[in-house]
């Protein structure tokens, strides 16, 4: 994990985890932009990308014309910026999948993108599970077939990654290992 390291305990003491029974919280750091700018690097990104599309379906927010499936937003996003129809990619595309941190109004700086990890196999889960899930901060509930779950921390700078599947963060922490080729941001 060159760009990025893993860690316990978040950076932000300030931090609210999320605390599901049977869920396990890492969190994972990456290096300062070298502009100075909030949010990860283009090789975080090209490795969380890559990562996450090698072991799970990847289920984020998007800009609902360029979305494939679209949801009334959840005042919990509205509030905060967010158009009041959101789109949902599935996808383990990693090219696709690092669009997912420049997404237009659900940006990773302001913590306004979560990201669903699901078993390939799984099929989608109902509009009501992935509403609900937003209705807080954290989630008090995520959906059945949910094995994982990224959240972008405080200003962007850190992710916490929420596993209920011991397997999965196996695989994703091995994924994060392997060295890789940038992915291009779209």
């Amino acid at each position: 994990m060159e760009a990025i390291t893993l860690a316990d305990n978040p950076p932000d003491p300030a931090w609210r985890p999320l605390k599901l029974p049977g869920w396990r919280c890492d969190h994972l750091l990456w290096p300062r932009r070298a502009d100075g700018e909030a949010g990860p690097p283009a090789a975080t990104v090209a490795a969380l990308a890559a990562a996450l599309g090698a072991v799970a379906d990847t289920l984020f927010l998007a800009e609902a014309a360029a979305a494939p499936r679209r949801l009334p937003a959840p005042w919990s996003l509205r509030r905060q910026g967010a158009p009041a129809v959101i789109g949902l990619v599935r996808t383990r595309d990693p090219a696709l999948i690092a669009t997912l941190f420049d997404q237009p109004g659900f940006d990773w700086t302001q913590r306004g993108q979560m990201v669903w990890l699901f078993p390939p196999d799984a099929p989608p889960c109902a509009d009501a599970e992935i509403l609900a899930t937003m209705e807080e901060d954290p989630p008090a509930a995520l959906p059945a077939a949910c094995t994982g779950l990224l959240r972008p921390g405080t200003d962007g700078d850190f992710a916490e990654l929420a596993t209920r599947d011991a397997a999965l963060r196996a695989a994703v922490l091995a994924a994060l290992s392997q060295p890789r080729a940038p992915t291009p941001r779209q």
